[in-house]
């Protein structure tokens, strides 16, 4: 089984191990102090 990623947004470079949420609709992660504009992106298992 195998973990993939798949960044749908532009903002991979602020995703933080201790912001990250995931869903399966899809990950946001609002970042303190960082302007963040919610990069999202995507977990698939396989």
């Amino acid at each position: 089984m195998s973990l993939k990623i798949v960044v749908t947004g532009e903002e991979s470079d602020y995703i933080e191990p201790d912001g990250t949420y995931i869903a399966p609709e899809g990950i946001t992660v609002p970042k303190k102090g960082k302007g963040v504009r919610r990069p999202l992106f995507y977990a698939q298992l396989s």
